[in-house]
């Protein structure tokens, strides 16, 4: 029985996730699924934070930051303009997961 490791990555549109699934058609993949992330709109100025597998997350007694994530942005690129507005997940065959992750960055997508 083979490995299948789940993938969760961030879009700024959703023509671009969709854009990932769509190359994701050749690749073993499960479950394949793009959602808006809740509570999200074009004025929203806080960046998205994602937990590190297996932290806890959550705003610590001083009510700043967020305890064991990181926040999704990259600089020099579309997405730097752009808030992650868009989810894909997915389940993929460990051997293909670099070229998944290849579409992924491709697309302007953060995992």
């Amino acid at each position: 029985m083979k490995m299948l490791k789940s993938i969760q990555a961030y879009f700024p549109s959703e023509d671009k996730a969709e854009a990932a699934k769509t190359l994701m058609v050749r690749y073993k993949t499960e479950l394949v699924e793009v959602s808006k992330l809740a509570n999200t709109d074009e004025e929203r100025e806080a960046p998205v934070a994602v937990p590190f597998a297996g932290a806890l997350t959550g705003i610590p007694a001083t009510g700043m930051g967020v305890n064991g994530g990181f926040i999704v942005e990259r600089s020099g690129d579309e997405s730097s303009d752009s808030h992650m507005s868009y989810v894909l997940s997915t389940k993929v065959e460990e051997e293909d997961y670099n070229a998944i992750v290849d579409i992924i960055n491709n697309n302007y997508g953060e995992m």
